[in-house]
């Protein structure tokens, strides 16, 4: 059976720039990890509403330096964008298919699963185009995989992070996330550690030799003689 929607980790593996993709990934989980004790060591002696919005702003302002020098120093394409009106601006870093800016995560009560805080129109803007990556999308029914051509940087998706008020200094989470186009929904999601083992592991089998077929040769057996015709 074709496949009906667009794969983000094949997407992802089939990037010509593989290796600098792991290589931009392996730079920003370290670099965003260390955005959150940046954050929390400011002010940290005051528990007051403003101290911990300060907090929050630079810690803000941390992972969005931290994705820029990540996309820098693996030489993957990166700008900064600001929001319309100019209230704003965001990092965007482009490689293959997709466009990535930062995304933030929250649980909204204890035992809720992860939901997107970022739902700005300019992360919307960016995600416009999600559609095809919906594996439940019933629009491209008899549509095989093969023909849907994916234009370089279309995709959007969010180098998401979430901040844990037990434990300010670390991350609970860093991933990889494409949202539905209106944002209210993850259509893909990947820890940065599964997304760094899936592109070291193609890349791997990329660099094995491939096996040479060993032609073998046929035994022909020799008809025994008649002994009658001796």
């Amino acid at each position: 059976m074709s496949k009906r929607f667009v794969d983000p980790l094949e997407e992802l593996l089939k990037n010509e720039a593989a290796e600098q993709l792991l290589r931009f990934f392996s730079l920003a989980e370290e670099r965003l990890t260390l955005a959150f004790p940046r954050a929390s060591s400011m002010l940290a002696e005051s528990a007051s509403p403003s101290a911990k919005q300060v907090r929050g702003t630079t810690r803000r302002h941390f992972l969005h330096e931290a994705l820029a020098t990540a996309a820098r120093d693996a030489g993957l394409e990166f700008e900064n964008r600001w929001t319309d009106p100019a209230t704003w601006s965001f990092p965007v870093v482009r490689s293959g298919s997709f466009s990535m800016t930062i995304g933030i995560l929250d649980t909204r009560f204890r035992g809720a699963g992860r939901a997107l805080r970022t739902t700005s129109q300019y992360v919307a803007d960016l995600c416009e185009r999600n559609i095809v990556a919906n594996p439940q999308a019933s629009l491209f029914d008899g549509v095989d995989r093969k023909d849907v051509v994916i234009p370089r940087g279309s995709l959007g998706a969010l180098i998401v992070a979430q901040y844990s008020p037990a434990n300010p200094d670390e991350p609970a989470f860093l991933g990889f996330w494409v949202p539905s186009p209106d944002l209210s929904e993850p259509y893909y999601v990947r820890s940065f550690d599964q997304v760094i083992t899936a592109l070291r592991e193609h890349l791997e089998m990329g660099r094995r030799p491939s096996k040479k077929v060993v032609e073998r040769k046929t035994l022909k057996l020799r008809k025994k003689p008649d002994d009658k015709k001796a």
